[in-house]
């Protein structure tokens, strides 16, 4: 350890390149980290809340959520199996969403859903009101801002706010399954 010691302070320009290397590599491994957790975050935040232990995909959804279709007798056989003791259902889309005062459309993902994920109270009893996700507050959204949905300028009613429920880097909305069908329907 002296002789490590001794030779440092003699010629510290030889270790140099070792520690010019070490730090970029430490600052490329933080950046890329913090990156994957962003996007990680971003894409994922509406499957976290989910309380169940357990999501059931269609056979040919290929584990996506936006491609998975479930129908009545299925969600039975589900329900059937021992140790389950919730199910319920969760619809989502993707659609562009015209902000009141503002030029631009916000991206979101609209949750219809049944029994109610961490963060995000049980579904509004009104159909058209939808909590939104805190992210939207960047298109402006305010609690009782009428928000029109995709093509069809489907009316939501923002209600209140939930937080870290994004979907594929689209601030979320939640609203009964009824309003989800609605916003869905043929133009």
């Amino acid at each position: 350890m002296k002789v490590a010691l001794l030779e440092l302070r003699r010629r510290p320009w030889r270790f140099a390149p070792a520690v010019v290397a070490l730090v970029l590599l430490t600052a490329l491994l933080l950046t890329l980290g913090g990156l994957l957790d962003g996007l990680y975050n971003g894409f994922t935040g509406a499957l976290r809340a989910q309380p169940g232990a357990l999501v059931t995909y269609a056979a040919d959804a290929k584990l996506s959520v936006l491609r998975s279709r479930i129908d009545a007798a299925t969600t039975a056989q589900v329900e059937r199996v021992p140790g389950v003791e919730q199910v319920g259902g969760l619809g989502t889309v993707l659609l562009g969403a015209k902000v009141p005062g503002q030029s631009t459309e916000a991206s979101v993902a609209l949750f219809g859903y049944q029994r109610a994920p961490r963060g995000v109270p049980a579904p509004p009893e009104e159909t058209g009101q939808v909590y939104a996700d805190t992210s939207l507050t960047a298109y402006g959204v305010k609690t009782g801002d009428t928000l029109l949905l995709g093509p069809k300028r489907y009316p939501v009613s923002v209600v209140g706010w939930v937080s870290d429920t994004n979907f594929v880097h689209q601030g979320g909305l939640w609203g009964s399954v009824d309003t989800w069908r609605e916003a869905l329907g043929p133009p």
